[in-house]
């Protein structure tokens, strides 16, 4: 498979496994999201990292024909963004979102998360970081910033100006019946 093909194929399995998998337990899809990703991850590694992008279609995008330094850099993000997953899943299991809270785990899920954005600026595949380089994103950082809070502030005024609804009325005997009768349904008792 050539380069380009391997690359929006096993990218795209990567994605839409990612989708899949948000959709929750009760989507049938959610169930192949494990199969798609390895899938994805099996075709990129189809992929010819030692290929000049002479050919190629990002040489036009990227503006860089010739020989690519492609390998190293995958092999960088794929080393910092692995130590980011890894340290995310520690910090939402231990934060009692989705569990129990577990203070050891939200602990090393943060150490984990700050060393890989450590190792994402020390280990730069380029060489040593100029500060330059790192202030540079900056507008961009703070103007998502500021986007974020506008977003925040919308919500907290548009909450605040909107009166508070009233009680939701109980429900008739008609509607206790049908409740009760579709949880027993559905837990397994003496429903209709």
């Amino acid at each position: 498979m050539d380069a380009p093909s391997a690359a929006i194929i096993g990218g795209a399995l990567c994605v839409v496994s990612l989708s899949w998998n948000r959709m929750g337990p009760a989507y049938t899809r959610r169930r192949l999201a494990p199969v798609a990703l390895i899938s994805g991850i099996a075709v990129l590694t189809l992929w010819n990292f030692n290929n000049t992008l002479a050919d190629d279609f990002l040489c036009g995008v990227i503006d860089s024909c010739g020989e690519s330094e492609l390998p190293i850099v995958l092999r960088h993000a794929v080393a910092w963004i692995l130590l980011l997953v890894i340290g995310g899943s520690l910090v939402l299991h231990g934060s009692g979102s989705y569990g129990a809270y577990a203070l050891h785990s939200l602990v090393l899920g943060w150490i984990i998360v700050l060393a890989s954005l450590a190792f994402s600026l020390a280990f730069n595949p380029s060489g040593s970081i100029s500060m330059a380089e790192l202030v540079t994103p900056l507008p961009v950082i703070l103007g998502m910033i500021s986007g974020l809070v506008a977003i925040l502030g919308m919500v907290v005024l548009s909450e605040s100006l909107e009166p508070p609804l009233p009680p939701a009325p109980a429900l008739d005997d008609e509607e206790k019946r049908v409740v009760r009768t579709t949880l027993e349904r559905h837990l397994g008792g003496r429903g209709e």
